[in-house]
C-alpha cells in the first residue's frame, strides 16, 4: 500500500506534469468566477466540467493500460465522444453517490436535532466519499454508466478492501482541504480562489490514479 501511495502521490508532477495541474487548477478557479455570470457563464462551466471529467477518466484509464505518466488534456476531434459523453457519464456518477445524502438531507426536517442531522450529513458523506471512485471506475472500465449501479460498485468496493481506503481518503482530503482553504483564503484576492483549487485538482489526480492503480492490483477480487 505504501508504494501504490507514494507512486500516486509522484503521478501527477511526472514528465512536465505542473502543466497540467497548475493550468488546471487556474481553470477551476475561472469557471468558479464565471458562474456567477449570465447565461454565457453558466454554459462556460457547464462545458468546464465536462472537460475536466474527460480528464479524471482518461488518468483512470491510461492507468490501467499501464502508463505511469499524467495524460495530455482531451482533444476534441469530437466533440460528443471526447468531452460530452465524460461529462454526462460524470453527472450520472455524481448522482448516484450523492442520491444517499440528498436522501438523509431531505428527511431531515425541522423536528431533527442538530447532532442527529450532522450525523446523518456525515454518513451520506462518506458514502459519497466512498462509492464514487469505484463508480467511476466501473464506468471507465466498461464504458457504459449501468456499470455504476450499485450491484456492480458495492460488492467490488467490499471486495477492494482495505487497500480502496486510499483512494476514498484522498477524494474526502482534497474536498475538506479545499473547502477550509477557501473559507481561510476566501477574501484573499486571486490567491484565495487559486490556492485551494490547485490542492483539490491535484488531489482529484493523485484519486484517480490510486483508483486505477488498486483496480489493477485487486483485478482478479473484483471479476469484472
Amino acid at each position: 500500500m505504501g508504494s501504490l501511495l507514494r507512486d500516486a502521490l509522484t503521478y501527477p508532477w511526472r514528465r512536465d506534469g505542473w502543466m497540467i495541474v497548475i493550468p488546471g487548477a487556474v481553470m477551476a478557479g475561472i469557471l468558479t468566477i464565471a458562474s456567477y455570470a449570465s447565461l454565457l457563464g453558466t454554459i462556460s462551466v457547464i462545458l468546464g466540467a465536462c472537460y475536466f471529467a474527460a480528464y479524471y477518466f482518461d488518468v483512470i484509464e491510461t492507468t490501467l493500460t499501464g502508463r505511469d505518466h499524467p495524460p495530455e488534456w482531451p482533444a476534441i476531434s469530437d466533440f460528443i465522444d471526447d468531452i460530452l459523453r465524460p461529462g454526462i457519464r460524470m453527472v450520472g456518477v455524481a448522482l448516484l453517490s450523492t442520491m444517499p445524502l440528498i436522501i438523509i438531507a431531505a428527511m431531515g426536517g425541522d423536528n431533527t436535532d442538530e447532532t442527529s442531522r450532522r450525523f446523518g450529513l456525515l454518513i451520506g458523506y462518506l458514502i459519497y466519499w466512498a462509492y464514487l471512485p469505484m463508480a467511476t471506475l466501473a464506468t471507465v472500465y466498461n464504458g457504459t454508466l449501468s456499470a455504476a449501479l450499485p450491484h456492480r460498485v458495492i460488492p467490488a468496493i467490499a471486495r477492494s478492501m482495505p487497500g480502496y481506503l486510499l483512494g476514498v481518503g484522498a477524494l474526502a482530503a482534497g474536498e475538506l482541504i479545499q473547502q477550509s482553504l477557501s473559507a481561510v483564503l476566501g477574501a484573499i484576492p486571486i490567491i484565495g480562489i487559486f490556492i485551494p483549487f490547485l490542492i483539490y485538482f491535484y488531489a482529484l489526480v493523485v484519486q484517480a490514479r490510486l483508483t486505477g492503480t488498486l483496480f489493477l492490483r485487486y483485478q482478479n477480487r473484483i471479476g469484472w
